[in-house]
């Protein structure tokens, strides 16, 4: 693992702090940036402060997992709504 520098923990808390504005969870988000994106990056051998994954794409990813994880039709049940509005936008 990687030695950690006071940088590198400023830029996690930063981006920790924008990304639970954003989430439904913060807990949940905070269980996969310790577990996910800081083992893939750790494996990469990239430093937290050049991590590639804008907060708010990782924000979608946890609640669209975690949604998919309480209802598992749900993903599939949006994707069906948006074919169905698509439809009715444009008259069929």
């Amino acid at each position: 693992m990687m030695p950690r520098s006071s940088l590198q923990d400023k830029s996690l808390s930063d981006y920790f702090d924008e990304g639970a504005k954003q989430a439904k969870s913060p807990k949940v988000l905070a269980n996969w940036i310790i577990t996910e994106l800081l083992r893939e990056l750790n494996d990469r051998n990239i430093p937290f402060e050049k991590n590639p994954v804008p907060v708010s794409h990782l924000v979608e990813l946890v609640e669209l997992v975690s949604e998919a994880a309480r209802s598992p039709a749900s993903p599939q049940k949006r994707c069906s709504r948006n074919f169905s509005q698509e439809e009715r936008l444009r008259g069929r």
